[in-house]
């Protein structure tokens, strides 16, 4: 302005250019001491203070931890990924206990109850049962299948049970009545219907359709099912080589 070489209003600008630079360096220092108290405090990482050394650039990894301890499901980025605030890194599981989902029949509805004890066999171990207990009832049915989604509890000792296995779980519903079961083995699909072959002398077997109904779990696969209608006490049935 001595020299005339700008205006009083250029002068002006430049003077409040330079308040608004000067609050944002406060800003962007005051920014850069809460994020080093978060990484010092909360990460418990060790670094070198911009009090300390301003030219310090701590080139050392901040680890990220997870607020539960558990087992990584799946990862969602890799070395050099740029995150976002608030982005899923890792899925994590606590998987010492797991939650089976049955579909049990709508005429067994009335017979369930919360905290009611359940046997579960999986596939992978067949010789294996896994107790657990009911700890949820679906509160509608499904309307096709027309079977209750029930929600069991189980542990998982040394995390064997796996996330998506398929499993099969026995209820007692406290109730006995006298009944014909056969080794599921011995069942066939022929044309469509469910047949056995009954011994009808020694040698000589005839194809028999049947009526089925309840199957129970056994160990090493080795399950049963309710024949209703089709079969006596006492007949022998083919249980290998049908």
């Amino acid at each position: 302005l001595e020299l005339k070489a700008g205006s009083s209003e250029q002068v002006d600008a430049a003077e409040a250019e330079a308040v608004r630079a000067g609050a944002a360096v406060r800003a962007a220092e005051v920014e850069v001491l809460r994020v080093y108290q978060h990484i010092t405090e909360v990460l418990q990482v060790s670094i070198v203070s911009p009090e300390e050394d301003p030219n310090s650039h701590n080139e050392d990894l901040i680890p990220i931890k997870a607020p539960e301890a558990g087992i990584v499901l799946k990862r969602l980025v890799t070395t050099g990924t740029v995150v976002n605030v608030g982005q899923d890194l890792f899925v994590i599981a606590d998987l010492s206990k797991v939650l089976m989902v049955a579909q049990v029949p709508e005429a067994f509805l009335g017979r369930l109850r919360i905290g009611q004890a359940v046997t579960v066999n999986v596939q992978s171990y067949p010789d294996r049962q896994f107790p657990g207990r009911i700890e949820r009832l679906a509160e509608e049915l499904d309307p096709e299948t027309r079977t209750v989604q029930v929600r069991i509890a189980l542990a998982n000792p040394g995390g064997v049970l796996k996330p998506e296995s398929y499993a099969k779980a026995a209820i007692p519903i406290g109730a006995a009545r006298p009944a014909i079961f056969i080794a599921t083995s011995a069942v066939q699909d022929i044309d469509g219907a469910s047949s056995v072959f009954v011994q009808i002398s020694p040698g000589k077997l005839e194809v028999r359709t049947v009526a089925l109904g309840r199957t129970v779990l056994g160990t090493a696969g080795k399950d049963r099912v309710e024949v209703t209608d089709g079969l006596a006490a006492g007949e022998m049935v083919a249980v290998d080589g049908t």
